[in-house]
């Protein structure tokens, strides 16, 4: 059976694995963003399924060229 610390990282490994500063965890948490997470005993936690699930929702695909290259239809006046 796993155990389920595994499954919970500190806001100093999330940032590590960010590559981030465990400040900008704090600031997200204050400002109400970044991904969901817990407190008990005033030790903060985030949840692995929580991370993956942030992750994916800000995932952002590289756009080609030609999808930022002017219309080339449209005259200067």
């Amino acid at each position: 059976m796993s155990n389920p610390e595994q499954f919970y990282f500190s806001e100093k490994s999330l940032a590590c694995r960010w590559g981030m500063s465990f400040r900008t965890l704090q600031r997200w948490r204050w400002k109400g963003t970044g991904p969901p997470y817990i407190k008990i005993g005033g030790r903060v936690r985030y949840h692995l399924d929580n991370i993956k699930k942030f992750e994916e929702e800000n995932r952002h695909q590289r756009r080609s060229a030609n999808q930022y290259s002017c219309n080339k239809d449209l005259s200067i006046i």
